[in-house]
C-alpha cells in the first residue's frame, strides 16, 4: 500500500513584500516548484512542516503536494539549500512528477546487520551512500538496504550486491563499491601503536 505523505505549499507573489529573509523570519520555506502539469510556481512552506516530514520521511519519498485550494500533485524534493547550522533551510525546489512516468532518483544506502559484525570483529567502511536508480515514482523506496551481518574482514559489497525490489532498475554502475569490511584494532594493538608513537615523540632529534 502506498504511503500518503503530504507537504502543505503556499503560491506567494514575487514581489517586495514577500523576500527570502521575511519569509524565513515569520518560519516559512521559499522556493519553487515546476513540473509539465504546472509550469513554474513561487511557494513558500512552513520550516516545521519540512523539519517534521524530513525527519520522518527522509528525502527521496514521493510526496503530495497540496497548495491551500486543495489541489495535490505528486512531487519530490529535488533539493533544498541549508544555512550555516544543519536545520536552517533557505529555500526548498520541489519537482511535480507523473504518476505513469518513470522518474530518476538518488536512494540513501541503510546499512544493517552492524552489530552481529562488530561482534564477529569486522568494521563497515563504506564508500558511498546513495545510489542512483529509475522507477515509477509510487515505487521510490526510502532507502536502499546493504546487508552486512554475514559479512567478513576483506569482503567487498558492490552495487550489484543490492537487494532491489522488482519495480527498481539500479543506474549505478554494478561495480561501483559501496563498502569493505576490515578488521576491528584489538585494544592491545592500539595501546602499543600509541605507545610507539609517544616513544617517537619523546625521544632526542639526532
Amino acid at each position: 500500500m502506498l504511503m500518503t505523505i503530504t507537504l502543505r505549499l503556499e503560491e506567494r507573489p514575487n514581489n517586495a513584500e514577500n523576500k527570502a529573509n521575511k519569509l524565513r523570519r515569520e518560519g516559512y520555506v521559499p522556493g519553487v516548484i515546476y513540473g509539465k502539469g504546472i509550469g513554474t510556481k513561487s511557494i513558500k512552506v512552513k520550516a516545521s512542516d519540512l523539519r517534521a516530514l524530513l525527519s520522518k520521511y527522509g528525502k527521496t519519498s514521493l510526496i503530495n503536494a497540496t497548495f491551500e485550494n486543495g489541489e495535490t500533485v505528486p512531487a519530490f524534493i529535488k533539493n533544498i539549500q541549508y544555512g550555516i547550522l544543519k536545520n536552517e533551510f533557505l529555500s526548498i525546489d520541489l519537482h511535480q512528477v507523473s504518476m505513469n512516468e518513470k522518474v530518476r532518483n538518488e536512494v540513501p544506502i541503510k546499512v544493517v546487520g552492524r552489530e552481529l559484525l562488530e561482534k564477529a570483529g569486522g568494521v563497515v567502511a563504506q564508500q558511498i551512500d546513495t545510489v542512483e536508480i529509475e522507477c515509477f515514482p509510487q515505487d521510490t523506496p526510502q532507502f536502499i538496504e546493504a546487508n552486512v551481518a554475514n559479512m567478513i574482514p576483506g569482503q567487498v559489497l558492490t552495487a550489484a550486491d543490492l537487494k532491489l525490489p522488482e519495480s527498481v532498475t539500479l543506474l549505478t554502475e554494478p561495480e561501483q563499491i559501496i563498502l569493505t569490511i576490515v578488521a576491528a584494532k584489538s585494544e592491545e594493538a592500539e595501546t602499543e601503536a600509541t605507545v610507539e608513537k609517544e616513544e617517537a615523540e619523546n625521544s632526542p632529534a639526532e
